[in-house]
């Protein structure tokens, strides 16, 4: 590995938490500026800080869903799923599924998502289910 994620790697996890999330927020403003390659080393950094934050992982999920690599996504968003079963993280390995063209493994993760509270995103994983049901 490189010095510098050697040097993360040895820092206590529990007390870097926020800053992990300052990486997180810096990550985004990157990434609203289109600046990809910046936006992804600071992700990497918070998920070798702490490569069991939510949204650490729902970041870089989400990241390589705007860069439309789609199985990218689904390594981090189905970590999501080993860590906490619920609503968005059902919906969003669906909607991944979605754009691989992968219709019956993204109803079924819709499916999953539907039988939990609204997180939020219990409208988006009704509406990508209606539609899948279509096709």
């Amino acid at each position: 590995g490189t010095p510098i994620l050697e040097g993360i790697n040895s820092i206590n996890n529990e007390d870097c938490s926020h800053l992990v999330d300052d990486l997180v927020y810096v990550a985004n403003k990157c990434k609203e500026e289109k600046n990809f390659e910046i936006t992804h080393r600071l992700l990497k950094w918070g998920y070798a800080i702490q490569p069991k934050k939510e949204k650490v992982l729902k970041e870089y999920g989400g990241l390589y869903y705007d860069e439309k690599k789609y199985e990218g996504a689904l390594i981090y968003w189905k970590k999501l799923l080993d860590m906490r079963t619920c609503c968005g993280h059902y919906y969003l390995c669906a909607a991944a599924y979605d754009m691989l063209g992968n219709i019956e493994q993204a109803k079924e993760f819709c499916s999953l998502a539907l039988k939990y509270p609204d997180d939020g995103y219990y409208g988006k994983a009704e509406s990508l289910y209606n539609r899948l049901m279509k096709k």
